[in-house]
């Protein structure tokens, strides 16, 4: 029996995504000469990351039997994401969502979450536990669901990644939860009430043990843990589109947590591939293998930087 590196339970997204040349005026009729239709989901795109890096994933999620939720199945299981324990239930379908791009810069997210349900740990069969997961992530917009799921891993000695985007009634039990707290910095900003990192990354941890991580798009990451404190300068690429680079970030993260590399590590890692997502459109095209991550870092050096009082351990 096969054991899992990251079992993800969150949002996995059929998207449709347009790269624009420029942003149009309200109103006007405008031809999208880059559409695509694309796999997404903060989770769904975690674990697709998790494969494409040699990692084992599976998803926890419920979905019928529509033509958007086979899609949805169909486009993990290509990219090797377990799909077998998924909760088929009519009606269930994934989030949808139109993501437009433009060459200035702008980018647009309408989505759907009509429809969206998750199981609950005692859904799944007992045996399941069996495979030993060494990482359960999961984000904030699961509920109830994810926040059951957490406390069923720690009680098995599984450790727990959050992603979280927006406040949500169950979010902060979700924080109290997780061992490892990772989240853009509008998240992070308003939960401390504050611009400054040490600040923000203290309010995210909620007790010693726990890894803070805060991501900054170009401007890169900051972490602290039991560990130390570091800033990451992020690495540069040519960039086309950077849906989904948060969400290669929390899955890079994952897997490198499950095979024990240490904080500073996993950071890089992730940073990595992040960026080189964003070299193609939607979120999943360009999340790089191991071996194209692997040859990325060998000639650029991580950038650590000693600003805003986040020194590197």
């Amino acid at each position: 029996m096969t054991e899992i590196d990251v079992l993800g339970v969150g949002a996995v997204s059929v998207d449709f995504v347009g790269l624009l040349e420029n942003w149009p005026e309200p109103g006007v009729k405008t031809e999208v000469p880059g559409l695509a239709l694309t796999g997404g989901g903060l989770v769904g795109t975690a674990l697709t990351a998790v494969g494409r890096l040699g990692g084992s994933a599976a998803w926890m999620g419920k979905l019928g039997s529509s033509e958007m939720a086979k899609r949805a199945l169909l486009m993990l299981a290509d990219e090797g994401v377990d799909v077998s324990h998924v909760v088929r239930e009519e009606g269930a379908e994934p989030h949808l969502a139109v993501v437009l791009t433009g060459g200035d810069g702008r980018r647009n997210i309408f989505y759907s979450r009509s429809g969206v349900r998750y199981p609950l740990p005692e859904q799944i069969e007992p045996a399941f536990w069996l495979r030993r997961p060494k990482v359960l992530l999961f984000d904030g917009g699961s509920g109830e669901a994810g926040v059951a799921f957490a406390r069923e891993a720690r009680s098995r000695g599984v450790a727990v990644v959050i992603d979280v985007e927006i406040p949500r009634p169950t979010v902060t039990e979700a924080l109290a939860l997780s061992d490892h707290v990772v989240v853009p910095e509008s998240f992070a900003r308003h939960k401390s009430e504050s611009d400054s990192p040490r600040d923000m990354l203290a309010a995210l941890r909620g007790r010693p043990g726990q890894a803070a991580v805060i991501t900054r798009g170009e401007k890169g990451c900051l972490a602290s843990g039991p560990e130390g404190e570091f800033d990451l300068a992020a690495f540069e690429v040519p960039v086309v589109d950077t849906t989904g680079c948060g969400d290669v970030f929390h899955g890079v993260y994952a897997l490198a947590l499950a095979r024990g590399r240490p904080l500073e590590e996993r950071c890089v890692l992730a940073s990595a591939a992040a960026a080189l997502s964003a070299r193609g459109i939607g979120g999943r095209a360009a999340i790089p293998t191991d071996g194209e991550l692997r040859r990325f870092l060998e000639d650029r050096p991580p950038r650590f930087r000693n600003t805003g009082g986040c020194p590197r351990p």
